[in-house]
């Protein structure tokens, strides 16, 4: 390849480069101009590798019921229970079938 053709491709990868970054980050700046704090977001990533700890589950998600067990899965399990008996999940769905609309 000549030295004329190698450079001709620059511009091209730098394009390329360019919009995939602006792809990957283009909604990132939502909550800053939001005026809520938080890490900054890595492209396509987003702010996921924050929450991630070798040694287990970090912050809110050591209450997660799909990661506890015995006891504390048990008393999780006991506190949602009542949330979505199927008396309450056919009520959701008439409301949902009625589009929201609220009761005067």
């Amino acid at each position: 390849m000549d030295r004329a053709s190698h450079f001709s491709m620059r511009p091209v990868e730098s394009w390329l480069s360019l919009s995939l970054y602006r792809y990957g980050t283009y909604k990132h700046g939502l909550f800053k101009k939001l005026g809520i704090p938080g890490p900054t977001p890595l492209p396509f990533v987003g702010t996921a590798h924050h929450y991630r700890n070798p040694f287990g589950p970090v912050g809110f998600m050591k209450s997660a019921l799909s990661l506890s067990e015995d006891e504390q899965w048990k008393r999780i399990r006991t506190l949602l229970s009542p949330t979505f008996t199927s008396g309450k999940l056919k009520e959701v769905k008439k409301k949902k079938r009625e589009g929201f609309q609220l009761e005067s």
